[in-house]
């Protein structure tokens, strides 16, 4: 897909789909972004985890995958009660 002027947008390549764990478990929530221009960031419940793989203040939490293959996927380790949320991966518009 292409703009008007030439550049291919950033679009998912594959988005998080809802998913159960057990307490004490990994999870991983995956998220592809093909052409990534904008600033990606995880959101709990709509609150920002912050916009880069190690994600300060969470030690449990880290975004997985290489920039190189636009796999920004979100790993939980020691699954807890308080993990149950909705989560979202977020790119902002790119500014080209």
């Amino acid at each position: 897909m292409e703009t008007c002027c030439g550049f291919v947008e950033q679009k998912f390549a594959m988005e998080p789909q809802d998913q159960t764990a057990v307490v004490g478990s990994r999870v991983t929530l995956p998220c592809r972004v093909e052409n990534k221009a904008g600033q990606l960031q995880w959101t709990k419940d709509d609150f920002g985890l912050g916009l880069h793989r190690e994600l300060s203040g969470y030690d449990r939490y880290k975004m997985i995958g290489s920039d190189e293959e636009g796999d920004y996927s979100l790993d939980i380790r020691d699954v807890t009660l308080e993990d149950d949320a909705k989560y979202q991966c977020q790119v902002s518009s790119g500014s080209r």
